[in-house]
């Protein structure tokens, strides 16, 4: 009723606006008869609040003022005198994943509020929670600072674009008329195919997903392999240099441009995927035609062009898009612009990787906080009096121990590729250095591309991929234990206790809870530590760079 909205001025949060921040203002208003008259609550300042269904389900706020919610978002009032509600908050980030792993019904899969109050979440004492929580929101606000720098890069570039050629669909800079088709030759595309299982890490290939270029940057880890069997022709082949374009979507994503300054050398260019042909010589610069293209007056020429009777994904043909007239600067204009674009991507290069590196250390700080290891300050285990000790030690291969510490990590890990079990390892070495003053299983460490691996596990693991009769650890052994599904790593069986000790295992789940949740990339950058950028590749870390890594405490233990 409209006596509920009109001239509101209590403020209405919709699950919408739970952005994982404080909400402090909100698009709609309700009216104290809303309040007196219906069943809407006031929901008082510090509440935090979860949305319960829809797109936005498992999503977080803190409600930063009074206010009423929609019936998609559930309120919790945290008693002051026990929770922190920034803690709170916190603890709550970790147990998403649990809640949209428990939800309910169908085409609309929703949490109730019985999956919230069963979650359980540690609560230290009062002091302890606030400074837990100041250590994650001072992590956060060093990634938020990196976005912003980011999206302000971003800003940046279309206010060059803007500056340096106006709009060149409306060619308010009065330029001379092109088609597309003058500037660019035409388009080149790929092939469709799909492997039984588009993770098989048997296949050389692997092909594009459209969502490889939906962001406007070209994101090769979208993508999946093709059957093994399959051997491409060259120019379907995704090269450096490239410009890529979307022939097939929804309409608003229907025309997606994106670059390919680095790509791995076995991608293919799929069906719904084009590859920008130039004209020879060259009549213009890839950088312009790619801001060109991205252009949201251009974007929605291409998607008042594209045809289609589904309402999800529209197509579009080459002659549409190479008739599409616009205003065509100067190709010296083109290559200044070019030049500077560059510089602002190498901007961009160095921001990713410090939020790489910045999203590692979150999850690690996270997931050390509510573990309780951020209660004390770390010292080593009282093992043995610090004294200078053969290096050479730490290196004796216990390959029937290996073994089992393989299976334990794998056994815990399920869904994950071998990447997790085989990098829990050098995790784990270095926390049982640290505790102990040894390491699980004398495994000698690789500095490879991706961080450090265990050369003894990775080379067994491989030999169960590609059915080799010869590694470190006895296959005989191996293949009774474990055995490899693709790109996983899957236990047969449970590790044997009798060959792993209880310190063993400290440092085994203290690494699994450390890696479970991060993604390739927050876990490959977590373990680029000094020794691994000390190493030349492929090369064994030297046991004292590793030691160099851990805490003065633990040094001691070896340096004196």
């Amino acid at each position: 009723m409209a006596r509920y909205y009109d001239g509101g001025t209590i403020p209405w949060v919709k699950s919408g606006e739970l952005r994982e921040s404080i909400i402090d203002a909100t698009e709609e208003h309700v009216t104290e008869a809303a309040l007196k008259e219906t069943s809407v609550k006031l929901v008082p300042a510090n509440a935090l609040l979860v949305a319960m269904y829809g797109a936005t389900v498992g999503r977080l706020g803190i409600l930063g003022v009074q206010a009423t919610t929609n019936q998609a978002v559930c309120h919790i009032v945290p008693d002051p005198s026990r929770a922190d509600v920034r803690y709170l908050y916190r603890a709550l980030e970790t147990k998403v994943s649990e809640m949209l792993q428990r939800t309910v019904g169908g085409a609309q899969p929703n949490i109730n509020q019985g999956i919230v109050r069963d979650l359980r979440v540690p609560l230290p004492l009062l002091e302890e929670q606030r400074r837990i929580a100041a250590i994650l929101d001072q992590a956060e606000t060093l990634r938020t600072q990196r976005r912003q720098a980011l999206a302000h890069l971003d800003t940046l570039t279309q206010s060059l674009f803007l500056d340096m050629f106006g709009d060149p669909v409306a060619n308010d800079r009065g330029w001379p008329i092109a088609s597309v088709g003058d500037f660019v030759a035409g388009f080149e595309s790929g092939k469709s195919l799909v492997a039984d299982d588009e993770d098989d890490s048997t296949s050389a290939y692997r092909v594009l997903k459209v969502s490889a270029v939906t962001s406007l940057e070209y994101k090769p880890e979208q993508s999946k392999a093709v059957p093994s069997d399959y051997v491409p022709p060259q120019s379907h082949v995704v090269r450096v240099g490239d410009l890529l374009f979307s022939r097939a979507n929804t309409t608003e994503l229907i025309g997606a441009t994106a670059f390919v300054a680095t790509t791995p050398d076995n991608l293919l260019l799929p069906d719904k995927l084009w590859r920008f042909v130039w004209h020879q010589p060259t009549r213009t610069s890839p950088l312009y035609v790619r801001h060109l293209f991205q252009q949201p007056k251009f974007r929605q020429e291409i998607g008042q062009r594209a045809s289609g009777t589904s309402g999800s994904m529209k197509n579009i043909s080459q002659e549409k898009v190479l008739s599409i007239r616009v205003g065509h600067p100067p190709l010296v204009l083109q290559q200044t612009f070019a030049t500077r674009i560059q510089a602002i991507e190498a901007l961009k290069a160095t921001h990713r990787a410090a939020l790489a590196q910045l999203d590692a250390l979150f999850a690690s700080l996270q997931q050390r906080a509510f573990a309780g290891e951020l209660t004390a300050p770390t010292h080593a285990a009282a093992a043995e009096p610090p004294t200078q000790r053969s290096f050479a030690q730490l290196g004796q291969l216990d390959a029937c121990k290996g073994i089992e510490s393989l299976v334990y990590a794998a056994k815990r890990l399920p869904g994950k590729g071998h990447y997790w079990p085989t990098k829990v390892q050098y995790l784990a070495d270095k926390r049982h250095l640290e505790r102990y003053g040894r390491t699980i299983y004398g495994e000698t460490h690789v500095a490879m591309p991706f961080g450090p691996v265990p050369q003894a596990a990775f080379n067994a693991s491989r030999a169960l991929a590609q059915g080799e009769l010869i590694s470190e650890f006895p296959m005989d052994v191996m293949r009774a234990a474990l055995r490899r599904e693709g790109d996983h790593l899957v236990a047969l069986r449970d590790a044997n206790m009798a060959l792993l000790g209880a310190e063993e295992r400290e440092s085994l789940e203290w690494a699994i809870r450390y890696a479970r949740d991060m993604n390739f990339e927050q876990l490959k950058t977590a373990s680029h530590d000094a020794a691994w950028t000390k190493t030349a590749a492929n090369a064994p870390i030297a046991w004292e760079d590793i030691i160099q890594t851990l805490p003065q405490a633990a040094q001691q233990r070896f340096f004196g």
